[in-house]
């Protein structure tokens, strides 16, 4: 059990996937489970037999709210619920909300600027992207507008980090979760902690004072939820016998969701780009160029300057290669089947090493080197489209990729305009990194130099 703990899983998928193949058996506890790396197989079981892998891993924690998130509902709650959230992600309720993520990547350039002029010109990257990914779920998923970096002290980022630091975050006791299926309801209490109850409480509060005050004017996740409420409540009103599954309970659970799984992921991602922006100078000034461009063309950082800036997609996207947040997909098999020559047995999970992938010379050229040319339009046409999974694929991927995407490139514009980055003594090449058990992949010690542009 230890040696699991200790494994770093992003590097060992890749050592495995080389040594012994495209397709490992192995076992969680006593449960079977299939490593596999090949696209085609990918495909069939994401997409065109996505039927008989609808769900994802059962739900570990016993808690109510804990088991009514999207990524751990199954069967049909799943499908109701994703269907009544897909619309609150879509790139029209998105632009609405790029403003509010423009007011935090605000905050963040004038952070960077601020630690640049009054303590050092040698800044922690993930430090300032995880208070800015914190600032955005607070204004975006609670209506709560904070500076977290300038406010450790608020309730909110006080709960946040021990949500993410705590000791139930790095206890090895999290490996029984997996072990068997009676472990879990015995643990449950350990791991919902106060400051998940925090969160679930906060959410409540703001949902039922919208509520009263039937206030939608900032368009931010709660008001689109209660939109969708609203919808559905309409629809069963029309037709008694419907079921009602966009609950109170699951729409607060939602916003833990995406807390939870967009917090740390996001500020990741925005210190590897940040990171090989500085070691890639050239990388740097084009996507700088392209950025005064379209700031000109559009009157500022908005909505449609972030949409059109391709070189900037290509960045972000050759990170998510080298260093994808999420280190595997999962799916459990719902109805037994055969996929090129696999029987697929249900019960049976099935994990798509993406790191392993992402890094594998036959998908990818010089896997190691930082190439956004590789995502251009005319590239990435040549490749098996089941060997970039930084979103998952299927009709269970990402519901807030375009969410991230766009939250992404406006944090990106707002720091290249104002700031320019290189490398300092201190910037560790290649970078540190380690596994976290909640399969993500975690930068260490991410230093740049950074200088007011103006």
């Amino acid at each position: 059990m230890w040696k699991v703990w200790r494994r770093m899983t992003h590097a060992e998928d890749a050592r495995d996937v080389k040594a012994h193949g495209s397709r490992i058996g192995l076992y969680e506890g006593t449960r079977p489970y299939l490593l596999c790396a090949e696209p085609d197989v990918i495909r069939e079981v994401c997409i065109k037999k996505f039927d008989h892998f609808v769900d994802r891993m059962e739900p570990v924690i016993a808690a109510r709210y804990w088991r009514k998130m999207l990524a751990l509902l199954a069967g049909e709650e799943w499908k109701e619920v994703r269907r009544r959230l897909t619309p609150v992600f879509s790139s029209g309720k998105i632009r609405k909300m790029t403003a509010l993520m423009g007011e935090c990547a605000d905050t963040l350039a004038k952070n960077f600027l601020k630690n640049v002029r009054e303590k050092s010109a040698v800044v922690d990257l993930k430090e300032h992207y995880g208070a800015f990914t914190m600032d955005v779920i607070a204004t975006c998923a609670f209506g709560i507008k904070i500076d977290s970096l300038s406010s450790p002290d608020d309730p909110f980022v006080e709960n946040a980090k021990e949500v993410f630091s705590g000791p139930q975050s790095r206890s090895p006791l999290l490996l029984l979760l997996f072990v068997s299926k009676w472990i879990p309801r015995l643990m449950s209490g350990f791991f919902f902690t106060k400051a998940f109850t925090f969160f679930l409480n906060v959410g409540k509060s703001i949902a039922e004072k919208r509520k009263a005050e039937k206030n939608r004017e900032r368009g931010d996740m709660i008001d689109l939820m209660l939109d969708a409420q609203d919808e559905e409540q309409k629809e069963n009103e029309a037709d008694p016998t419907k079921s009602t599954f966009f609950t109170d309970e699951v729409m607060i659970a939602q916003m833990v969701l995406f807390f939870l799984a967009g917090y740390d992921t996001t500020a990741t991602t925005l210190t590897m780009a940040t990171y090989y922006l500085a070691l890639n100078p050239e990388a740097q000034d084009k996507a700088l160029a392209e950025i005064e461009e379209k700031m000109a063309l559009h009157g500022g950082i908005n909505n449609e300057t972030v949409n059109d800036c391709p070189y900037l997609d290509q960045v972000i996207q050759e990170t998510l290669r080298l260093f994808p947040p999420g280190l595997r997909i999962e799916r459990t098999c719902t109805k037994s089947i055969e996929i090129h020559g696999i029987r697929f047995e249900e019960g049976v999970r099935v994990g798509f090493p993406v790191y392993a992938i992402h890094h594998d010379p036959e998908f990818f050229e010089d896997p190691e080197e930082f190439r956004p040319e590789r995502f251009a339009q005319s590239e990435k046409g040549l490749r098996h489209p089941m060997t970039f999974l930084p979103f998952g694929q299927g009709p269970r991927n990402c519901i807030g990729m375009r969410f991230a995407q766009v939250e992404i490139k406006v944090a990106l514009c707002h720091v290249l305009s104002q700031l320019k980055i290189s490398c300092s003594p201190q910037t560790q090449v290649p970078v540190e990194a380690t596994t976290s058990p909640n399969m993500t992949f975690q930068p260490l010690n991410v230093v740049v130099e950074m200088k007011a542009r103006n």
